[in-house]
């Protein structure tokens, strides 16, 4: 389990810590898998906290495109609040390279975290067999 100020990460074995820059970006690996939470901190409460959000989500939906081909299958739900938090999920495959990707965005006015999950092995149906419970032991404290 990995706790800092912002994030708890709780996942099983064979799920291991990789690097950890608290407050900046955290990874964890496990056999032709990796996760990274990667954590964006807000200096001051956005003044309008959906519109700050969604130019952040649609940044990394517009990153996420730049590498993928016309052909690559992109899954894209929009923001949604689920509670005191902004949340929203993408998932895809680079099918030159390999990849298989998922990630949720969960926002509230402290902080901004994307957990990315990246498969390099197996297949969509093992990825997202795997998704909801790596995605889901991503917690956002701020």
């Amino acid at each position: 389990m990995y706790v800092d100020e912002d994030i708890v990460v709780d996942l099983a074995e064979p799920w291991r810590l990789e690097s950890a820059k608290p407050g900046d970006l955290v990874t964890f690996t496990s056999p032709g898998r990796q996760l990274s939470v990667s954590i964006l901190k807000f200096r001051r409460e956005p003044e309008d906290i959906v519109v700050t959000i969604g130019r952040l989500y649609e940044h990394r939906l517009a990153a996420e495109r730049r590498v993928l081909s016309a052909k690559d299958p992109f899954i894209v739900e929009p923001l949604r609040a689920s509670g005191q938090r902004l949340v929203a999920f993408f998932s895809g495959e680079e099918r030159a390279i390999g990849r298989i990707f998922s990630a949720q965005a969960t926002s509230s006015t402290k902080v901004f975290v994307t957990a990315y999950f990246e498969s390099l092995t197996g297949n969509f149906r093992d990825h997202f067999g795997m998704t909801a419970k790596v995605l889901g032991g991503v917690l956002v404290r701020g």
